[in-house]
């Protein structure tokens, strides 16, 4: 299990629902798999909803919010009266006084990284106030094409016209920026977009060979399996830069782990190799969605003890 077990006292009696707030339109997806996750796993589900908006002094209310540091700043001054976050920045984001405060104030911050909760929790100062536990992000079939779930699609070159997808912001990025000209200048058919809804990028992924996972700098410490989530939930054959993360091991049979300078020619390489694409695609989403089902990997029992 990798999450801590909590105590259950640390809830308000008050509290009878909770609502699922996604704070970022790039992280949309998250929130019905967090829905699907916790109704699976707790004897209330017609408690637990998805929201647009969240109440300041709602005391029957626990709210999830999902990628707080998509609130910006002048809403990180106060959130609902009882909020867990589900922390999904780079440990230096942390750095903002704001945010910081608005993480002190939640009930629980659960976070994506297993390299944040580590470096806080050697963090004596303010660990205690962060509170934060290690959810990986996991498997639900909502996040999946829904011919992929039925067993009606399996990856296959037809209609696919973009060579290298990558999901993910690029403009102030420089060394995203890079891989992205020298793609081009392979003659590749490249796409980096992040405008997409769930939908969207279920057929963006559709239509790529490969789908690539870039850092956005040198200082990331942490795999960015967010990303990974939504590419191996439909079928993508992944090729990710590397990092000294322990979370690679977990997905090294899985992605294609490449140094910086090997992207480039590790995406041409499996453009020009369409069965070995295939086979890691269709081979990785069969173990994404039997090992690392959500429900599976986390007890979420044991991180909302008060909704059993």
């Amino acid at each position: 299990m990798n999450i801590i077990n909590q105590n259950r006292d640390i809830f308000p009696k008050s509290i009878i629902n909770i609502a699922i707030f996604n704070a970022s339109h790039v992280t949309t997806e998250l929130a019905g798999a967090f829905l699907i996750a916790l109704q699976n796993a707790l004897s209330c589900p017609d408690r637990i909803h998805i929201v647009n908006t969240f109440s300041y002094d709602d005391e029957k209310t626990l709210y999830i919010i999902i990628c707080p540091a998509g609130l910006g700043s002048d809403k990180y001054v106060r959130g609902p009266k009882y909020y867990i976050t589900y922390q999904l920045e780079p440990l230096f984001i942390l750095q903002r006084e704001t945010y910081r405060d608005f993480l002190s104030k939640a009930i629980f911050n659960w976070d994506y990284s297993l390299v944040n909760v580590k470096a806080l929790a050697n963090d004596a100062l303010n660990a205690p106030l962060y509170k934060l536990n290690y959810l990986s992000p996991g498997y639900t079939p909502n996040v999946s094409a829904l011919d992929i779930v039925s067993g009606d699609y399996n990856y296959t070159d037809e209609g696919k016209d973009v060579d290298v997808l990558f999901l993910g912001w690029d403009e102030i990025y420089e060394r995203r920026k890079i891989i992205k000209e020298n793609l081009y200048k392979t003659g590749l058919r490249v796409w980096f977009v992040w405008t997409l809804n769930l939908e969207g990028m279920q057929q963006a992924i559709r239509r790529a060979k490969i789908c690539i996972n870039i850092h956005s700098a040198d200082i990331i410490t942490s795999l960015e399996t967010i990303r990974l989530n939504i590419l191996l939930s439909n079928q993508a054959c992944v090729v990710s830069e590397n990092i000294n993360d322990v979370e690679c091991e977990i997905y090294k049979d899985n992605v294609f782990f490449v140094p910086y300078d090997k992207l480039v020619e590790t995406c041409v390489a499996l453009v020009n190799n369409p069965e070995m694409r295939k086979r890691k695609a269709i081979e990785s989403y069969q173990w994404y969605k039997n090992e690392r089902d959500w429900n599976k990997i986390v007890d979420f029992k044991s991180m909302l003890p008060n909704f059993m």
